[in-house]
């Protein structure tokens, strides 16, 4: 799911838009997926929102304060 997301983001690169002007965001899973993609991209994006989400694999990213 996160490479689809990362592909989305990808192509509005290709549109011309800067990847510190894009945000991804969630609801639930959908959140899970966003914090996940944020936290695994390569590029710096604008920012992540998650709504009553947790985040995945979290002892992955141990630097990412939970709380």
């Amino acid at each position: 799911m996160s490479v689809s997301v990362k592909k989305l983001i990808a192509d509005e690169e290709k549109a011309g838009i800067s990847s510190e002007n894009i945000f991804v965001g969630g609801f639930s899973q959908g959140g899970a997926v966003a914090m996940y993609t944020a936290l695994t991209s390569t590029k710096k994006l604008g920012g992540v929102i998650g709504l009553s989400t947790w985040l995945p694999l979290h002892k992955k990213f141990p630097s990412v304060r939970v709380l």
